[in-house]
């Protein structure tokens, strides 16, 4: 992250993003939020002649999901290794 590096308040929505699942937490959002809606706009304007960037986005939701939950499982890994020790 280049705010950390040159020693820069992180904004908030960038921070951890390191993390799998909070990365793909906030890709999850900004589809929702911006991307979905555009195009599900765009696609009623064109009746429906984008149905296949519809189904795109929600299998690139799908993806998305799938990574924060192996992100989480490995958190839970990690947690479970270091009570091992």
């Amino acid at each position: 992250n280049d705010e950390v590096k040159y020693g820069l308040p992180v904004t908030p929505w960038f921070k951890d993003l390191d993390q799998k699942h909070i990365m793909a937490k906030q890709e999850m959002s900004f589809i929702g939020f911006v991307i979905k809606p555009l195009w599900e706009t765009y696609n009623e304007f064109t009746s429906g002649a984008c149905a296949d960037q519809m189904k795109n986005i929600e299998t690139n939701i799908k993806e998305w999901e799938r990574i924060k939950e192996e992100g989480l499982k490995e958190i839970e890994a990690q947690k479970g290794e270091e009570k091992k020790e």
